[in-house]
């Protein structure tokens, strides 16, 4: 009850604010913005720059106004200087709607002109968009030549609304990818899943040429194109399909990262290949290609490498020891992207297929000390894996749309995956800590040469994994918008249909002896049948946007989703086998012998019906300065559980009413000045099952059990963002401040047995847990070859869980984080060659409201120099090194100073058409393996398996062939 009261208090603020808006209606000027873009008739159909545009009143041939098609974006900039610029043949002007009709005439020097009627009396009271579309102007017989104006480079500028990197100002190494040119780009941080932050603020597609690129895989554009193409990046909000149909802001906006590439690679084919060998039999091959014709974008790629590292010599990053990914994996992938679009971009077909197949050697070794009641006890993991995978994933989307304001879209996909896992998990628990367990330590505690750690062994488990099994998920989605006559108000109609399906099985061993009692207490051989597991989504939406002013939309929409899970997980306790690798690799004894050996009480059949019915209402207003919006949507669900669990046959019905607050959002900007503030409500609903009076023993050292009490948990998010983008000077500073807290987290607690290491453990409700932080980072070019930046942040966390110990009784554990960090860097170019400088500083603090914590202060250091150097005879060489430096660590193991120097070679052969490049990675063979967390239940070390150093031999060769006329 309280929340349903906390909930109605926020709505009705809302509605208030909403209140309050409306009357910017009577302020709303009657005009209509007329846009069109002026082409070339001929070829590609480039932009005309310069055309002009005369508007005539169709009555008397009066001229009302002029305005030319000169939007542009900079290829470079320097404040007072000359400018390069694209332009990009677009213009908009504002006609008042009563004059009725008018003469568009449309010219340019070397151009034959063109004329059109346009009609505004067609246009309906609330409507406040006239799109002319394409206007294609013929060449006339002469025509002047090309005038290319140089410019001082810099790194990055703001045109408008859109942020602006120039690609060619940074200096890369030879070979470099994208990834390589956005880990440089002062501001963005580039997260190793290719997810990408601009200013702090999530990038949610990743664009070529203003269109997307194999589904908005981030990683296979970041991965597979080559730096050396990119002309700028533009980092900008791109409007939805609802509002491009529209007309207006109606809310559906994306933040984007436009790639747009060079001229030259425009137009025709470009083919980059990539091959290498080196030592500890290192090798990669790569081939990427792209084709461009006036109608279509085209691109395909092939990878295998042995590698699964993505450092690249001479480059300043973020890259620490920590992030360095584990294992050695072998991957051969390759798929194909195509987005076609009719002059008139009345229809729009894009779609990519990508196929992988890979390998994967993996280690892991764990060392976690668990914080008790009364004291601490010490567990050591060792796991080793291997693992086999192949997947296919396709998706398509066909788009039309008429000027008029009708749409029509489908977007079908289709995905499947295989697996076939291999591991090994050799694990004990003891109450005092040892210095170099091993695997071979544990495997024979019981040989009698370990008496002093036999004693203070509580546990130890020694676990053989099989699985294999596949994956399936298919689907589509028809999307219709109706623009209604005479406005700028919008139906959308979407009907969804998904169905995924699971089938896995897996074969499991396992001997678990306690204490010093050399006969296992438990040997078991397990066979898990994880299948039929299928579920399907039906949904179907209607949304109508009504455009109140100009810039002003409110939008109603209600959604029914009916989701139907059926899922089976049948456990067989199999007999002691001869031979446990016949058992693992699928030597099953007859069906009629296991089936009679199933374990009821960890099998179970689960089917879940859920009907929901959402109804949203949202509010956006856009105007030069302001932007404001914000989602009310209410979930009313209807949820049914059948489930079966050995002696648990039970079925409920759960009725809620969900208010899930979305973000909203307002922001300001003035010239060089922004204000963004953004907060969120989230409810987060158990999943059924867990309130299910269930006890799960599949882990004999870790039992879990169902909770029926568990409530809804809410999370409250806020954040704060100030940002100057000062043009004259070509700085920027942001200063940002956030904050969360989650009320009812759903939590894991457990009470610990000392005696036998056995883990109890239910699902809880838990306050207490929130964060909170803040930041301010500044970057400035000096002069024209120094670029400085630096960034300050602090954060407070609180965790708290729940631990128990001998006892049903649980305590609350709460450990407290405060995090300070500085990062500082310096880019020097001179001539041909640039330098850089990194110093990042991070400390942690961590304290506890249990009397046996042990208090952390640790400092981690991170000092880098970076450098690209042009030498004679076409040589360059890009090398970095790096010292990380840790300290603070009560396990003094971890107090280290890890030396890391990579480097690389290149040589140019016919005009850098042809790279010939050595690498070398850990040249002083000193990198560190081990990772480090905590939180309110345990202080983890993580040892990982990693690439040792290595030399590799590489030759990238890179080739495009243009259109005729086009070179």
């Amino acid at each position: 009850m309280k929340q349903v009261i906390e909930y109605s208090f926020l709505i009705k603020w809302k509605l208030c604010i909403l209140f309050f808006l409306l009357p910017s209606l009577a302020f709303a000027k009657d005009n209509v913005t007329v846009t069109g873009k002026v082409l070339e008739s001929q070829g590609f159909h480039n932009p005309v720059p310069f055309a002009t545009i005369r508007v005539l009143k169709a009555a008397d041939s009066t001229v009302v106004a002029i305005v030319s098609a000169d939007m542009y974006v900079y290829d470079q900039y320097v404040e007072g200087a000359n400018n390069q610029k694209r332009y990009t043949g677009e213009f908009s002007i504002e006609l008042p709607k009563e004059e009725g009709k008018y003469i568009f005439s449309i010219s340019s020097i070397g151009y034959q002109p063109a004329f059109m009627n346009v009609d505004l009396t067609q246009l309906g009271k609330r409507e406040y968009l006239f799109q002319l579309g394409s206007i294609y102007l013929a060449m006339a017989s002469q025509q002047l030549g090309e005038v290319t104006v140089k410019a001082s480079k810099v790194k990055f500028y703001n045109k408008g609304d859109t942020l602006v990197y120039n690609a060619d100002a940074f200096k890369l190494t030879e070979g470099s990818m994208l990834d390589a040119l956005i880990q440089q780009m002062p501001g963005v941080e580039l997260k190793d899943d290719g997810g990408i932050y601009v200013d702090g603020k999530y990038v949610d597609e990743l664009l070529l040429n203003g269109r997307r690129f194999f589904d908005n895989n981030k990683q296979l554009m970041l991965q597979n194109l080559a730096a050396y193409t990119v002309k700028n990046i533009e980092v900008y909000n791109k409007r939805g399909m609802a509002s491009e149909l529209a007309g207006t802001d109606l809310g559906d906006s994306q933040y984007v990262m436009d790639v747009k590439l060079k001229k030259e690679f425009m137009a025709g084919t470009s083919l980059n290949v990539e091959g290498g060998y080196g030592s500890e039999d290192r090798y990669l091959g790569r081939l990427f290609a792209m084709m461009f014709t006036p109608k279509g974008q085209y691109a395909a790629y092939f990878n295998i490498n042995n590698l699964n590292d993505s450092r690249k010599p001479g480059q300043q990053t973020s890259w620490t020891p920590e992030k360095m990914p584990t294992g050695v994996r072998k991957t051969i992938s390759g798929g194909f992207d195509y987005n076609v679009k009719t002059l008139d971009n009345r229809w729009e077909v894009n779609g990519s297929i990508n196929g992988e197949t890979s390998r994967e050697a993996d280690g892991t070794d764990v060392v976690r000390n668990n914080y008790l009641v009364t004291g601490s006890t010490y567990d050591y993991q060792f796991n080793r894996s291997r693992n086999k995978s192949w997947s296919l994933d396709t998706k398509h989307k066909i788009y039309y749309k008429t000027p008029k304001g009708y749409g029509i879209a489908a977007e079908p996909f289709f995905n499947y995956r295989n697996w076939d896992n291999y591991s090994e998990d050799i694990n004990a628990t003891f109450n005092e800590s040892f210095n170099n367990v091993t695997t071979d330590f544990i495997r024979h505690i019981y040989d009698g040469n370990s008496n002093g750690a036999l004693k203070s062994l509580i546990n130890r488990n020694l676990t053989l994994n099989r699985q294999d099994g596949h994956a399936l998920s298919a689907g589509t989605n028809l999307w219709q918008g109706i623009r209604m006559p005479g406005t700028n108000d919008l139906l959308v109609v979407n009907l969804i249909g998904k169905y995924n399906n699971r089938h896995d099985e897996r074969f499991n061993r396992y001997e678990i002896n306690y204490g010093q009692d050399v006969v296992p207490a438990q040997t078991v051989n397990r066979y898990f049948k994880n299948y039929p597991d299928f579920n399907s989504n039906l949904a179907a939406e209607v949304s109508y946007s009504r455009t109140l002013a100009r810039g002003m939309a409110l939008t109603l929409s209600y959604r029914y989703d009916r989701l139907y899970q059926k899922a089976a997980s049948d456990l067989f306790l199999l007999e002691s086998l001869e031979s446990a690798d016949d058992f693992l690799f699928g030597k099953m004894p007859s069906v009629f012998d296991y089936e009679a050996l199933l374990d009821r009480n960890n099998s179970y059949l689960r089917r879940e019906t859920d009907n929901n019915h959402r109804i949203t209402v949202g509010y956006s207003y856009s105007t030069q300065n302001l932007h404001i919006q914000y989602n009310l949507p209410v979930t009313f669900t209807n949820q049914q559980l059948d489930y079966e669990r050995g002696k648990t046959d039970t079925a409920f019905t759960r009725k809620s009413v969900v208010f899930d607050i979305g973000e909203t959002l307002l922001e300001w900007r003035k010239g060089s000045h922004s204000l963004r503030w953004a907060w969120g409500l989230k409810s987060q609903t158990p999943d059924l099952v867990t309130m299910v009076s269930f006890t799960d023993d599949t882990d004999p050292l870790y039992i879990t059990r169902g909770n029926p009490d568990l409530k809804n948990a809410l999370q409250f998010n806020t954040r704060l963002q100030y940002q100057l983008a000062n043009r004259e000077t070509r700085s920027r500073m942001r200063i940002e401040g956030r904050y969360s807290v989650l009320s009812n987290a759903l939590s894991q607690g457990y009470t610990y047995d000392t005696r036998t290491g056995i883990r109890e453990a239910s699902y809880y409700n838990v306050n207490g847990n929130w964060n909170a932080g803040g930041s301010i980072s500044y970057a400035r070019p000096i002069g024209k070859s120094l670029l400085i930046g630096n960034q300050f942040a602090a954060r407070h966390a609180t965790n708290v869980d729940l631990v128990g110990q001998d006892s049903p009784r649980l305590t609350r554990s709460k450990v407290y984080n405060w995090n300070f960090s500085d990062e500082f860097m310096a880019e020097y170019r001179f001539g041909k060659h640039q330098m850089g400088l990194n110093v990042t500083a991070q400390h942690d603090r961590f304290t506890s409201n249990r009397t046996d914590f042990s208090q952390q202060n640790t400092w981690t250091v991170q000092s880098g120099l970076n450098a690209v150097f042009e030498l004679p005879a076409n040589f360059q060489l890009a090398t970095d090194f790096t010292v990380y430096n840790r300290r603070g660590y009560t396990d003094a193991r971890l107090n280290t100073d890890n030396f890391v120097w990579n480097a690389r070679l290149t040589y140019r052969v016919l005009k850098g058409k042809l790279l010939l490049m050595l690498d070398g990675y850990d040249i002083l063979h000193d990198l560190s393996n081990v990772s480090y967390t905590i939180n309110a239940q345990a202080r983890t070390e993580t040892y990982r398996t990693v690439l040792p150093r290595y030399v590799m031999f590489h030759v990238q060769w890179q080739f495009n062939s243009q259109p005729k006329g086009k070179k």
